[in-house]
């Protein structure tokens, strides 16, 4: 995910655009995020809502949904 890069110049440009290349040179070759399940137990029904007590410490944003190893 890149945001604003329409307020980058030209070299940050190009550092995110050869990042974005090299993750899609690799797609096949690296591990998927581990996303929890949306229907696993994790979350409230109907609000999809974490659960309380499942998110780490010091996660946040979609560092949440990701399941702890």
């Amino acid at each position: 995910m890149a945001y604003r890069v329409d307020r980058l110049d030209s070299q940050k440009f190009e550092n995110v655009a050869d990042e974005l290349r090299e993750r899609m040179r690799t797609l096949k070759t690296i591990a998927s995020i581990p996303y929890r399940k949306q229907n696993d137990g994790d979350y409230q029904i109907p609000t999809m809502e974490l659960k309380p007590g499942l998110e780490k410490p010091e996660a946040s944003g979609f560092a949440l949904h990701v399941q702890a190893e």
